[in-house]
């Protein structure tokens, strides 16, 4: 059985981050499925940890990667939360916020309005842009997310139980 090691955590980390917020541009930018407010929100776990775990490869300070994958389940366990409450907004369990009524600007160079409203289309959060074996994008989210926070505990225990072995 292949077991999850220490090293290679930040790889894998790397991968369930950068492919998912591929996908959603590609499917936004080239199979124009537009996202509401909230899946964009969502996303901004996904940067935001791209950014702070790159530097891990180059930086060897242990301290440094523990910080960082901790944050990065800090910021996974929230998008989580915030895809359960997407999900409920989607199946009507509860309302969304107000700006997920949002229009999608088709050329914000427009001058008329009424034009501009016309060949708008509407994005609200309570319409699934696309369904994956009957899972919506925002409950796709949601496991990634739980396997990326399982990756970060995986590797706080790792590297605690690591650093209790070296002490003895």
């Amino acid at each position: 059985m292949y077991r999850i090691s220490l090293h290679n955590i930040p790889l894998y980390l790397f991968i369930c981050i950068a492919l998912p917020l591929l996908i959603a541009l590609l499917l936004e930018h080239w199979g124009h499925y537009l996202p509401c407010s909230l899946c964009l929100k969502q996303r901004w776990a996904y940067y935001i940890s791209l950014i702070i775990l790159i530097p891990t490869w180059f930086i060897s300070f242990h301290l440094y990667r523990y910080f960082v994958i901790s944050v990065i389940g800090i910021a996974f366990f929230s998008n989580a939360i915030l895809a359960i409450y997407h999900s409920g907004v989607e199946w009507l369990l509860w309302q969304g916020p107000t700006s997920c009524s949002a229009l999608a600007q088709t050329n914000p160079q427009r001058t008329n309005v009424l034009e501009l409203l016309s060949n708008s289309k509407v994005i609200t959060c309570t319409e699934p842009a696309l369904l994956v074996l009957g899972l919506s994008l925002t409950n796709l989210n949601f496991i990634v997310s739980c396997v990326i926070l399982f990756l970060c505990l995986r590797y706080v225990t790792l590297s605690y139980q690591s650093y209790s072995s070296s002490k003895k």
